[in-house]
């Protein structure tokens, strides 16, 4: 399991570097430099505390300074990116603290494989939806985006829950 925390801190500096590179295509100086900050503060947290809510506030704080990304008309493209890779690196950051906790046994490498297989399952389905919705163009309002958003996580939360039974 030695792979996982370097694929956190991959996974945690693409997600800065793509958010970083929406808001400094518009000029936005500060919002670069305070997504490579929060991205080293970010792993800092994670790979040099025991406080676990760190991962789960990095993950929060970038997909929010991604919905307002996209909010000021930054790319849907790079806005979207930032938030899937700070998903993986969160998704991660729980599997690493569940194994750090934990003895090792002989079904550890099962148990990552079906975690890894479910979370690429995940993502190649949100993919799906997502890519062919953003060569569409719908104006909508910041509301039903929000409930359309909390269905979509909804509903990708019972089928994570169908894969793993």
């Amino acid at each position: 399991m030695k792979w996982i925390p370097l694929t956190i801190l991959v996974c945690i500096a693409a997600a800065a570097i793509t958010l970083a590179a929406g808001y400094a295509g518009a000029g936005i100086t500060a919002g670069w430099l305070a997504f490579i900050l929060a991205g080293a503060v970010w792993m800092t947290i994670h790979h040099y505390t025991r406080w676990r809510e760190g991962d789960t506030l990095g993950w929060i704080a970038f997909t929010a300074a991604a919905a307002v990304g996209l909010l000021i008309q930054r790319s849907s493209a790079l806005m979207l990116a930032g938030v899937l890779m700070a998903l993986i690196a969160w998704d991660l950051t729980s599997l690493d603290w569940r194994f750090r906790s934990a003895q090792r046994t002989e079904h550890t490498e099962r148990l990552v494989r079906n975690h890894v297989r479910t979370l690429a399952f995940t993502l190649i389905g949100a993919g799906l939806i997502i890519l062919p919705a953003m060569m569409v163009r719908v104006e909508f309002g910041f509301v039903p985006v929000l409930v359309l958003g909390a269905l979509a996580l909804l509903l990708l939360n019972r089928a994570i829950r169908a894969l793993r039974s």
